[in-house]
């Protein structure tokens, strides 16, 4: 079975995927608006880092669900720009991870604290570039192995508002 085809049985699934993702997009901007104060680049970087980490799961969602709504791509169409959002994803990752090492909040700055964190957001990055290459070299049998990252992506993103607006909330009032 060819990309093309493949893609039109899963194209409900990626249409309602586009739709969470901005979903979540928009309650993480909600959060954020109730105390705008964490995200000053003064603010200690833990809870930035972590509403970063969760807009950038959310817009790879969004990303990826777009993709695959393309009309009648190519395989390298699709996964040439898999793997690059997915390399330049864990780059950053690993930025923020050192990033978090300065936080005075022993939750954030304490060894692998920032891999727990994000690791569900780093095994679907992982994933996305291997079927990223698969598609690349025309492959497409793992194309239906999408959802796993993707899936991974939305649990990682919907733990984390809500962890977020836990957070905000249990800040002093200013």
């Amino acid at each position: 079975m060819d990309i093309n085809s493949q893609l039109q049985e899963w194209d409900s699934f990626y249409t309602a995927v586009a739709g969470v993702a901005g979903v979540l997009v928009g309650l993480l901007f909600v959060a954020l608006a109730l105390s705008p104060s964490i995200m000053k680049d003064s603010a200690p970087p833990g809870v930035r880092i972590w509403c970063s980490e969760t807009f950038h799961s959310l817009v790879l969602m969004l990303t990826f669900a777009l993709l695959f709504l393309i009309p009648d791509p190519s395989g390298p169409g699709l996964g040439i720009p898999i793997v690059l959002v997915s390399l330049l994803g864990l780059r950053q990752i690993g930025q923020d991870i050192r990033m978090l090492r300065t936080d005075p909040d022993p939750r954030w700055s304490t060894n692998h604290a920032g891999l727990r964190r994000f690791s569900y957001l780093i095994a679907a990055e992982a994933g996305s570039i291997v079927i990223g290459i698969s598609l690349i070299l025309g492959r497409a049998e793992l194309i239906d192995w999408m959802v796993a990252p993707i899936f991974l992506m939305l649990v990682n993103a919907a733990i984390n508002c809500w962890d977020i607006l836990k957070e905000i909330g249990n800040l002093p009032s200013s």
